[in-house]
């Protein structure tokens, strides 16, 4: 979030190169610890078992300014780097304030832009990867919640219902301006209070749990058209067409368009792209498998195409995604042995 003139609201930052500079020894047990300088970081998808933890205790030590025995805190992030894979104690639900930048986790990337925010559930394996526009990079600011803080919160029956932030090991994406809206007065009145939880910082959170019990109900049904549609191009992704979806389905082609856009909200195309490029930035990450290859895999015969739907979704090209990854080539080649 930015206030009216442009400036940022004073929160507590993890800033790299300074703690680097105080020679903190702790600081080797962060997950964004680096050699300053060194780039050289890979994600392996396939060893998502060996992610560093990243606790509370520890984030909250070397960011410093923080109360960690409130067990919720906040605080800033502007990476210039990738990540090394690691996971939390607690939830981390990461919201974007400037920029855009990718998550990745095991089985998924999700691309978050400026107002995103995502929710990372404890012990779920993630890596960031900040995309940088002309020397600029994202800033994050990261709301840290351990299940104490979720567990006071209830003991004081004055919110009869909380909906459990996600019972999932995978991360859910949240782009609704109006819980942006909410999370941007919990920093202002967080920020206000000089980093502390009082009542009108937890009244502020108590408003956005609000807005995210009716976030979660929309996204507990799943329409039953989607998941049908998802497994007929998910069985026949190289050669999948609108046509044939619309006589798997026993539709016509118009009505088909018609209750894809009512029920869903978007195109059947686009439900082939999307399909698509989740199978190519897979590919990329799993596989040594040429472009050109992944292209005809998924159904493509023009690359420069894959190139242009590729970068408008994920802000990179195929080539600077896959650098992202470190290739596990005894999986890679079981992998490829079933293509």
């Amino acid at each position: 979030m930015k206030y009216k003139d442009g400036s940022l609201p004073q929160l507590p930052t993890l800033d790299i190169k300074r703690i680097d500079s105080q020679k903190i020894d702790d600081i080797k047990l962060y997950v964004d610890f680096i050699n300053i300088g060194d780039n050289d970081i890979r994600i392996s998808r396939t060893r998502a078992q060996n992610a560093v933890h990243a606790s509370f205790k520890n984030l909250t030590r070397v960011v410093g300014d923080i109360d960690s025995s409130e067990n919720f805190a906040i605080l800033t992030h502007r990476p210039e780097h990738v990540s090394h894979l690691h996971y939390h104690d607690h939830f981390e639900l990461t919201y974007v304030s400037d920029g855009s930048m990718l998550l990745i986790t095991e089985n998924n990337t999700y691309v978050l832009e400026e107002g995103d925010c995502i929710l990372v559930p404890p012990n779920t394996a993630h890596a960031l990867a900040p995309i940088e526009n002309e020397g600029h990079y994202p800033l994050e600011i990261d709301f840290l919640i351990k299940n104490e803080f979720l567990e006071a919160i209830k003991s004081l029956n004055i919110y009869e219902e909380i909906t459990p932030l996600h019972d999932s090991t995978e991360c859910l994406l949240i782009e609704e301006p109006s819980f942006a809206h909410q999370l941007d007065r919990i920093i202002t009145t967080y920020s206000a209070c000089s980093y502390h939880v009082n009542f009108s910082v937890l009244g502020a959170i108590l408003s956005a749990f609000h807005s995210y019990n009716i976030i979660m109900n929309q996204h507990q049904t799943i329409p039953a058209l989607q998941t049908r549609i998802n497994t007929i191009i998910e069985h026949n992704l190289t050669d999948v067409t609108i046509p044939h979806i619309a006589s798997e389905l026993g539709y016509s082609i118009g009505y088909l368009s018609r209750k894809v856009k009512k029920e869903i909200g978007t195109t059947v195309g686009k439900m082939i792209i999307d399909a698509r490029l989740d199978a190519a930035q897979d590919y990329l990450s799993r596989t040594s498998y040429s472009i050109e290859r992944i292209a005809e895999l998924i159904g493509y015969d023009s690359v420069s195409y894959l190139y242009k739907i590729f970068y408008e979704r994920f802000h990179q090209t195929p080539a600077q995604y896959r650098s992202l990854f470190a290739i596990d080539h005894e999986a890679a080649t079981l992998l490829e042995e079933n293509h």
